[in-house]
């Protein structure tokens, strides 16, 4: 149900256009940054040891607050999609013409109902060739992405030298580092022209030199790769581009699919970004 509606706000941002798409994706971000957050209090205010501070601390008080501030975000982003589809944008876009079926439109089906399926497919198929780029842009940043955070930004530990309060605050900080800098990246994109679609495929191909970084950044388990990688700093100098180059990358390639389609083509392409957004989570989950 998730990536169903996740999906399905991609179909309307497309269809949109202009900074929606970015806009959405900022969003998201924001809904990252949230819980990172949380755990960061909940770890300041924990005094149990690092471990339990990073894992699972206080889960009751937790879990209730994130579950009414989700309830919230969710009522909030109901009312305000209630809003947009009153407005003049959203009517002039013609989607609330698909959740309209009159009379006519009936008869016109049944008139239809010996028409071939196949006609339709050649609409799908034209799309996934005009957006193959940008949907294999987005598709490996986040292949990238995921076969390193969380399963191996998680395993990072500070030093065994460090006090209590560095260590238990060492792992959420990381983590919050990186949805603060993933959402300004997403936000980003909004001031930045796409660049070409063979231009975004290359740079979100060159984000897989992240990875050997990360695997070789262990500094609780002694030198295990270059000396530059076994410092403190390390894996938040490291997050920095990585986060900000996820956000970035992923919003320009979603925001240039939409234009190479036509106009009626549009939700279609926003669509199948998704979709492919969620092949490159799911890739990217096992290679983790």
């Amino acid at each position: 149900l998730s990536q169903l509606l996740c999906s399905a706000t991609y179909g309307v941002c497309a269809a949109l256009r202009d900074n929606f798409t970015a806009a959405n994706m900022a969003g998201q971000g924001l809904a990252g940054v949230a819980p990172a957050l949380a755990v960061v209090l909940v770890a300041l205010s924990s005094s149990g040891t690092p471990d339990e501070a990073c894992v699972a601390p206080h889960i009751d008080k937790a879990a209730v607050i994130y579950f009414v501030a989700s309830a919230l975000l969710f009522g909030a982003a109901v009312a305000a999609f209630g809003v947009l589809e009153r407005s003049t944008r959203y009517i002039a876009s013609g989607l609330n013409e698909a959740m309209v079926v009159t009379e006519e439109d009936e008869e016109e089906a049944e008139v239809n109902l010996d028409t071939p399926l196949v006609e339709n497919d050649g609409d799908i198929t034209q799309v996934c060739r005009s957006i193959a780029l940008p949907a294999l842009s987005v598709f490996l940043v986040f292949t990238c992405t995921l076969s390193v955070f969380p399963a191996l930004t998680s395993l990072t530990r500070a030093p065994s030298n460090a006090n209590a309060l560095h260590k238990r605050l060492f792992v959420p900080l990381l983590f919050l580092e990186f949805n603060a800098l993933d959402t300004i990246g997403r936000a980003s994109a909004a001031c930045f022209e796409a660049p070409s679609s063979r231009t975004l495929v290359l740079l979100s191909s060159l984000r897989f030199a992240f990875v050997p970084c990360f695997i070789f950044d262990d500094i609780e388990k002694g030198p295990s790769g270059p000396a530059v990688l076994q410092t403190t700093a390390a894996p938040f100098l490291l997050m920095a581009p990585f986060a900000l180059s996820n956000g970035l990358l992923a919003a320009l390639a979603l925001t240039a699919a939409p234009p190479l389609v036509a106009a009626s083509d549009r939700e279609l392409a926003g669509n199948l970004m998704g979709l492919f957004l969620v092949l490159g989570l799911s890739c990217g989950s096992l290679l983790s």
